[in-house]
Order: structure tokens, then C-alpha cells, then sequence
């Protein structure tokens, strides 16, 4: 099944939070449990596991950084870790009024 019909299938939308598809997902088992409805019991399942793939790859994807052929040590990359949480997970009004980079490239918290 791919993300789109996976999508479709359990009713969330792309940038739903891991709760929300789980909570589609349960919804729409007890509506249609595996005894009464096995072939839209599967359908939901096989929705449910497409997504959880694709957000654990997304995840994956976002947490990857090369350090050994990028020679910064295990702190660094904790730094630009938390710099990409920081930035990517924040609106633009947090990231202005409470976080600073100072002329260093080092980001601290005001």
C-alpha cells in the first residue's frame, strides 16, 4: 500500500503526529473489528503499518548524521542535533524571542 491510500485509508493527513494515526487506527478497528470484517480489518492494518514505516524512516532520516567522515566529536553532533530539534520543530516567533547564535555559530537560550 503506499503512504497516500494509507492515508486515505485511516482519514489522518500527511503531517499527523504518531498519536493521531494511532488513534485513527484504533477507532477505526473497534468500528470494524477482525471477527466481522476480516478483509477491512487487513486493509486498516496494512494502512496503519505503511504508516508507522514511513514516519520511523522519516525519523531515521532526520536523525542521521555522518560523524565519523565529518571528524566532529560526539559533542558536536549532539549539538547540531539539538540546533536541528531546535529550529525544526519551533515556529519562526519562539526561535526569535527566546534563542540566539552568538558570532561563534553557538546557540544558546536567552
Amino acid at each position: 500500500m503506499i503512504k497516500s491510500e494509507a492515508l486515505n485509508c485511516l482519514g489522518v493527513e500527511l503531517d499527523s503526529s504518531m498519536n493521531q494515526i494511532k488513534k485513527a487506527y484504533f477507532t477505526l478497528v473497534k468500528k470494524h473489528p477482525p471477527e466481522s470484517d476480516p478483509k477491512t480489518f487487513q486493509k486498516i492494518r496494512t494502512a496503519y503499518e505503511t504508516l508507522v514505516k514511513y514516519k520511523k524512516e522519516e525519523k531515521e532520516e532526520f536523525f542521521s548524521y555522518d560523524v565519523i567522515e565529518s571528524n566532529i566529536t560526539e559533542d558536536e553532533a549532539y549539538g547540531l542535533i539539538l540546533r536541528d530539534l531546535v529550529f525544526n520543530q519551533y515556529e519562526k516567533n519562539f526561535k526569535e524571542e527566546f534563542i540566539k547564535i552568538d558570532e561563534d555559530n553557538k546557540l544558546f537560550f536567552v
